[in-house]
């Protein structure tokens, strides 16, 4: 920083500004005077001094006051209309100044998510920018997670370089999980009649041929759907092919789920190049980088801590024990010290033997085991005697009934929470029969779920039941309860528990309704969690339910209904 006073006696010199620098020439706001100074742009600056030495007039009376003018008469004569005046500080010249942003030095806002990028808005912008140029990372393998798309396929056959005039085979082939499946034969059957006829091994093998091989049991252990094939030569590919290839690519992911593979062949043998166009990697299913991943007043981007507020509110242990010298009889616990929850320590106390905790022990001595009966005093107990206990101190909800009901909708209404949480509106529509057929109107498909017979409104000759729900038309089928039954029922999000995790199938009983008695039921692997196919037919396993699988008093593990099939 260079300054220059008038009455000093200095002599003037010349002052030219640097590339990447802003210039003041002069500056003589307030109490500044003529000051010359030069600020490097891109690095973070620090103006200090003593009181009234000038530093606010220097950044917010000059420097500051400068740039949001300039900034100003940028815009429209529309748009200054509304800023009011703004003076010209009093300075010979500034150069190289951008629009400046200026930062009170006081907290005036009690929102916790109140930051200065958000009071200034760039927040937006740099959520927008990560959005855009963010790169997501595999955290088990460290890998680049992409998602390809039929382009990026037809690139890569594009860079496949046939030597000298040699044609080489190319072949898109599609992953169709050939090892886990049980309904080989049937998939085949399904294919022909799609019109494909070959699947790829280490060469091409038709579909007829793996079929016979079928009559006595016998199947290869890997085996790809062959969509396309094609001979690349040195001209590269054509307009026509190119949208031949297109399609193709389309439909093997369509057939792969998601997941294909293009081989080619050249002089160094057979060579493979797999693509998926779902965003995961190792197993992990990643959320596409967006805008609302990098906002913390999003749930998806979030702290899943603190929720975004910076704050953890919970309970710690060294404010409830202040000193862990003393013993739980001598009052250790302070929030249950006077008569108002002296109960609760008189209660510990009481049965302070049946957990083996020593009561005139300091606190700083007793064992985790120990410590846990004291955090959840009543985790040990059965419901009659917390009931008990409850009676006992006259509590409201002593008699009060059991509940399946969530805790924060006490009055059942579903519907009503959901349109207050989610600030969403669902209108009335149609109730379908199994024919497609209109016979009535529903005030709203969020009121109604699958098995529901009462309250629907409807006069058919016959009791009719919910069996099914189309949120995106807005309608709701009915039919008889017939229609309910389904037999088998896919999983994801599964939890082993039992077991670490489910290789071959295995006989087990399983529920997927809190009320129903445990079923006979076979579990297979699945791609994503498991499929579990009942003896009987149960009625009505529905998506986003639990379906929990034990062997005898064992939990072997659950996981999240996703779809039903008869």
């Amino acid at each position: 920083m260079f300054g220059k006073d008038r009455c000093s006696g200095f002599h003037s010199f010349c002052f030219m500004a640097t590339e990447g620098s802003i210039i003041i020439r002069g500056a003589k706001v307030n109490n500044l005077k003529d000051l010359t100074v030069e600020i490097p742009r891109g690095k973070f600056v620090v103006i200090t001094g003593i009181s009234g030495s000038g530093k606010s007039s220097l950044a917010f009376d000059t420097l500051f006051a400068e740039g949001q003018r300039r900034f100003a008469e940028s815009l429209s004569s529309y748009a200054r209309q509304f800023l009011g005046r703004m003076s010209k500080p009093d300075v010979e010249a500034i150069e190289g100044i951008p629009p400046a942003i200026a930062i009170e030095q006081k907290v005036n806002i009690r929102n916790p998510r109140s930051t200065v990028a958000t009071t200034t808005e760039i927040y937006d912008y740099l959520r927008l920018i990560f959005a855009k140029i963010g790169k997501t990372y595999s955290p088990v393998s460290g890998r680049l997670v992409t998602a390809s798309s039929a382009g990026d396929v037809l690139k890569f056959i594009e860079s496949i370089k046939p030597e000298g005039d040699a044609n080489i085979p190319v072949y898109i082939l599609a992953d169709i999980s050939w090892a886990g499946r049980d309904d080989k034969v049937e998939l085949m059957l399904a294919l022909k009649e799609e019109g494909f006829s070959r699947f790829f091994t280490d060469r091409q093998v038709s579909i007829e041929d793996v079929m016979r091989l079928s009559e006595s049991g016998e199947f290869p252990e890997k085996l790809s759907l062959l969509v396309d094939r094609l001979k690349l030569g040195a001209a590269g590919i054509s307009e026509e092919l190119a949208t031949r290839l297109h399609s193709s690519v389309q439909t093997a992911f369509d057939k792969g789920e998601g997941r294909i593979s293009v081989c080619w062949q050249d002089g160094d043998g057979l060579h493979s190049e797999e693509f998926s166009n779902k965003f995961e990697m190792d197993g992990i299913k990643f959320r596409q980088p967006d805008e609302y991943l990098f906002s913390f007043n999003s749930p998806l981007g979030a702290c899943p801590v603190c929720g975004g507020l910076g704050e953890i509110i919970g309970i710690s242990e060294d404010l409830v024990v202040p000193d862990k010298s003393r013993t739980i009889y001598d009052d250790a616990i302070a929030c249950w010290r006077g008569e108002k929850m002296g109960w609760f320590r008189d209660l510990l106390v009481k049965n302070a033997a049946k957990f083996g905790i020593p009561i005139f022990e300091p606190y700083h001595n007793l064992t985790q085991e120990q410590l846990a009966h004291i955090r959840l005093p009543l985790g040990a107990l059965h419901k009659t005697e917390v009931r008990k206990i409850a009676q006992e101190h006259s509590f409201i909800n002593a008699q009060k009934h059991d509940s399946q009901d969530i805790c924060f909708v006490p009055d059942g209404d579903y519907a009503r929470f959901m349109e207050q949480f989610t600030g969403k509106h669902y209108p009335a529509g149609d109730f379908l029969d199994q024919s497609g057929k209109v016979v009535g109107t529903h005030s709203g498909a969020v009121r109604y779920t699958l098995g529901q017979r009462k309250g629907l409104g409807l006069a058919l000759g016959a009791p009719v039941y919910v069996c099914g729900k189309d949120m995106q038309a807005n309608t709701v089928t009915v039919g008889p309860e017939s229609e309910l039954f389904d037999r088998i029922v896919y999983a994801e999000d599964v939890n082993w528990i039992a077991i670490p995790a489910l290789t071959e199938p295995l006989r087990v009983t399983a529920r997927t309704r809190y009320h129903q008695a445990e079923q006979q039921a076979t579990v297979y692997p699945a791609e994503n969690g498991f499929r579990l196919e009942f003896d009987q037919p149960q009625r009505a396993p529905t998506p986003g339910q639990a379906a929990v699988l034990y062997q005898g008093d064992v939990v072997l593990g659950g996981g999240t209904i996703t779809r039903v099939e008869k």
